[in-house]
């Protein structure tokens, strides 16, 4: 079984609750208040930052940029005094941390999608710092089960990429497709030869086809240029070229089943960005 702390939202009484699910035994602490410490203009300069900021990275924008760094530490700081506060939560925190934060995978639980998009990933305390990269894994889900295992048969003799631009609509933003800096940047690392192939065409029908035929191919599938519509579906192309609004869940299953580990997404609607599309992203 694994071993998980748990982070259960729980909405109809504005609350949180910590479970640990260890060998067979669920411990609860007391469920305790809980309100979104980010407000709007918070959220909009963390969605600045990761979607606008690179664009020009340079003088006014710099300083900004290091003005929501350095709330990171401090939002961070203030998720976890949220969590593990009362006592209850932090012992268990504790006998966690005693036996390996390792073995355990942290688990955001929650059916609303303002709580599951918060930063858990900067949880940091006062005594062991940021706390993402000790557990062994931070998932979300929309349910208290554990997530089945996957485990991937794939070449080790070379890593294959697959590059998905699926949908661009001209509307003015200022996104320039391609693989992202930070992928360029692991893969050229790396002393093994890399294969990068395209989709052609960017649809779902020959998404599905191309992984279909490829099973356990592809090591990193770059969805690259996403735009969403307001219920957060991605925007693939349909044979004429008009745009498609596809569920999320479909793809996921799809590469899942194709046996793809790691997927990585760049967002291409920045600058003209509507109303709607932030909304989208944040479902």
């Amino acid at each position: 079984m694994v071993k998980r702390l748990e982070i259960q939202d729980l909405p109809e009484s504005g609350q949180l609750q910590l479970v640990l699910q260890g060998d067979d035994v669920a411990k609860s602490a007391p469920p305790v208040q809980f309100r979104n410490p980010l407000d709007d203009s918070s959220q909009a300069e963390i969605a600045w930052y990761f979607q606008e900021y690179l664009d020009n990275p340079f003088g006014a924008s710099r300083e900004r940029s290091q003005a929501v760094e350095n709330g990171f530490r401090n939002l961070g700081r203030l998720l976890f005094e949220f969590i593990f506060g009362v006592t209850d939560a932090r012992e268990m925190f504790e006998a966690a941390a005693a036996e390996g934060l390792s073995n355990y995978q942290l688990a955001i639980v929650s059916s609303r999608s303002d709580f599951l998009v918060l930063p858990w990933e900067l949880l940091n305390s006062p005594e062991a710092g940021y706390l993402a990269s000790s557990f062994g894994s931070v998932v979300r889900s929309t349910g208290a089960a554990p997530q089945s295992t996957f485990e991937p048969s794939l070449t080790a003799e070379q890593i294959n990429v697959l590059m998905v631009s699926p949908y661009a609509d001209g509307g003015g933003g200022s996104y320039a497709g391609g693989l992202a800096p930070s992928l360029v940047s692991v893969l050229d690392s790396l002393d093994v030869q890399v294969e990068l192939d395209f989709l052609r065409p960017p649809s779902l029908e020959c998404l599905s086809r191309t992984l279909a035929d490829n099973s356990s191919r592809y090591h990193v599938v770059h969805l690259d240029g996403l735009v969403l519509d307001e219920e957060g579906r991605i925007f693939f192309e349909n044979a004429d070229s008009s745009a498609e609004p596809v569920a999320i869940q479909l793809i996921a299953g799809t590469l899942k089943n194709a046996g793809v580990p790691l997927v990585m997404v760049t967002e291409g609607d920045r600058g003209a960005r509507q109303s709607e599309s932030s909304k989208g992203w944040s479902n």
